[in-house]
């Protein structure tokens, strides 16, 4: 999510972010589950399944994550505890099979480095004392153990936002460029408002309402926007939204209107992508601008559980995917142009579009701006 200036988010999102890189680097890295989430790392191994909480590989066009990732198998029934800061173990390393629920009297170095992160020996050894603290809920049945305590949070306050502007279903938030301190928030129904950033702000103005046109079935709605990058020369906006009649995503691109330049104009919608899909969840949403300014689109695998069309890992559908495009110019009767760098280009399996593939359901993602890599 781009945060922009959106003050009362900011320290929530520095200390997370602060926790998270922390996290990262030792003591959930070698956390998962047989559930969905899990925040791992590695390279993918061919025909892998991806989960949610996998990391992309931008460079690559892959999916990070471990062989036999969370949606396919976890190699210990319970994590090194003593938060390995190279990762799960796994399957069939020397300390797999003394892993334990609590691990706390493990002693013992790993005998030999875990065969897919390992740079090195542990940074922390198995003899670190550590409280028992897991996830409750979304992490499956096998729990996260920490080697050391989280950060202390005493200082983070929740502060009512918005509270009185009226809004409805809000899901997405993003800053307005301009002098003025304004973002526009996204309701899932289909309409998108521009507001002062304000706590006690009551009064919202409308940019776009969408929701003749949009499905709210199971997971659709209006998910998310974008706004181009020179956005106050070229005046452009993009959504991504789940469909009425045939369920399916619709990323499309909307001019500010000349009347109005804080609103889009209804009429001018110009349609980039439309993907079928065969369910009602799993159907993705992100979209966001990339340092180079091509547009990426996060889609699901399309629904149901556990993929059991085989989109994510199939070159040929879009579902799955990390899309990347050109919104900036048009090709071969398209509304839009492969970036010559996309990973797939030329590939006689996989289509041009497709940035990263086996993705569960990139429904949030965020790019480094000064890196480019991707987190989904």
């Amino acid at each position: 999510m781009a945060w922009g200036r959106a003050a009362a988010f900011r320290p929530i999102w520095a200390a997370w972010a602060a926790w998270a890189a922390w996290a990262m680097a030792g003591p959930l890295a070698g956390c998962s589950s047989a559930g969905e989430t899990g925040l791992v790392s590695g390279t993918v191994a061919a025909g892998d399944a991806a989960g949610a909480g996998d990391t992309v590989d931008a460079a690559a066009g892959n999916l990070d994550t471990l062989p036999g990732d969370a949606d396919a198998q976890v190699a210990d029934a319970a994590p090194d505890s003593a938060a390995d800061a190279d990762g799960a173990d796994a399957a069939g390393s020397p300390d797999a099979e003394a892993d334990t629920a609590s691990d706390s009297g493990d002693a013992a170095a790993d005998a030999a480095p875990d065969a897919t992160l390992d740079a090195g020996p542990d940074a922390a050894p198995d003899s670190v004392e550590e409280p028992d603290l897991s996830f409750a809920q979304g992490i499956g049945s096998s729990p996260c153990h920490f080697g050391w305590s989280p950060p202390k949070t005493d200082a983070i306050q929740l502060v009512p936002w918005f509270a009185k502007a009226g809004l409805s279903q809000p899901i997405y938030l993003t800053d307005y460029p301009g002098p003025s301190n304004r973002v526009l928030v996204v309701q899932r129904p289909g309409q998108v408002y521009l507001l002062d950033n304000q706590p006690d702000t009551a009064k919202k103005q409308l940019v776009l309402d969408l929701s003749a046109k949009i499905s709210t079935a199971g997971e659709g709605g209006l998910l998310s926007i974008a706004l181009h990058p020179q956005f106050q020369v070229q005046r452009k906006l993009y959504v991504n939204y789940t469909s009425t009649g045939k369920f399916a995503t619709v990323v499309s691109e909307f001019s500010m209107s000349a009347q109005n330049p804080d609103a889009a104009d209804p009429a001018s919608e110009k349609v980039l992508l439309t993907i079928d899909q065969p369910y009602t969840n799993h159907n993705g949403g992100q979209i966001a601008f990339d340092p180079a300014g091509y547009l990426l689109v996060g889609m699901g695998d399309g629904g149901s559980a556990g993929d059991p069309l085989g989109s994510a890992q199939d070159g040929k559908s879009l579902l799955g995917k990390m899309l990347r495009i050109d919104v900036n110019q048009g090709s071969l009767g398209k509304n839009y142009a492969i970036p010559a760098d996309n990973p797939f280009v030329g590939s006689a399996s996989v289509l041009p579009e497709v940035y990263a593939l086996g993705l569960r359901n990139p429904w949030r993602f965020s790019v480094d701006p000064q890196t480019g890599a991707i987190w989904a």
